[in-house]
């Protein structure tokens, strides 16, 4: 895993173990109008993809809601294990495991919940919905049909919500939404290279379901 690095208002700046998002000031994102609750308690745009479609040709969605709505969304996936994994355009090995993270989704679909939440927005500069575009653009390159956020919650709130300095962060909550563990690079637990989807998290969510 390549050398993390920090992305600030202005400068990216490098870190040792992972990517921090700045925030000077925090701006409300513009009100949005609901659209009809899916079967996974998302706001969705009303698609319907037969169930035994191929899951590489569902639409990839993206959503743009607060941290307090993803974790809302976490308490609506009870009797599944739940994998959210905190991520940004700027932050490189998040970008470098997110394949991984689109292969736990499709291989463990059945019983894993996963979202992917991007905390590019920093209270301040384009909107949550400016964003939106390119970041859209990254999860359709890699299929990510899973459910996907943008934060309309600044990025240093939602690191300060979830006890980290820095992303990457995966947070694995079990049936019951517990949360069991935060992965971070933070205090350098995984080694040099950070953690891994395939030989930390996987295993970990495994655990779980046995």
């Amino acid at each position: 895993m390549k050398t993390p690095y920090v992305a600030a208002i202005v400068p990216i700046m490098m870190l040792a173990t992972g990517c921090a998002e700045t925030a000077p000031s925090t701006t409300t994102a513009p009100d949005r109008i609901p659209a009809p609750a899916t079967t996974d308690g998302v706001h969705d745009d009303p698609t319907v993809t037969p169930p035994d479609a191929d899951e590489s040709a569902k639409p990839v969605q993206l959503k743009i809601q607060s941290w307090d709505e993803v974790q809302a969304w976490v308490g609506s996936q009870k009797g599944k294990v739940v994998v959210v994994d905190v991520w940004s355009t700027f932050c490189e090995p998040c970008i470098e495991e997110f394949p991984q993270f689109v292969e736990l989704h499709n291989r463990l679909r059945d019983q894993v919940a996963c979202a992917s939440v991007d905390i590019d927005y920093y209270g301040a500069g384009d909107t949550p919905e400016e964003i939106q575009p390119r970041v859209l653009e990254f999860l359709t390159k890699h299929k990510a049909t899973s459910v996907n956020f943008i934060s309309s919650t600044a990025d240093e709130e939602v690191l300060d919500s979830i006890g980290v300095a820095a992303i990457p962060a995966v947070l694995v909550y079990d049936q019951t939404g517990k949360l069991k563990k935060t992965f971070t690079n933070d205090n350098e637990e995984y080694g040099p290279t950070g953690f891994r989807y395939a030989q930390d998290i996987n295993p970990f969510v495994e655990d779980l379901l046995r």
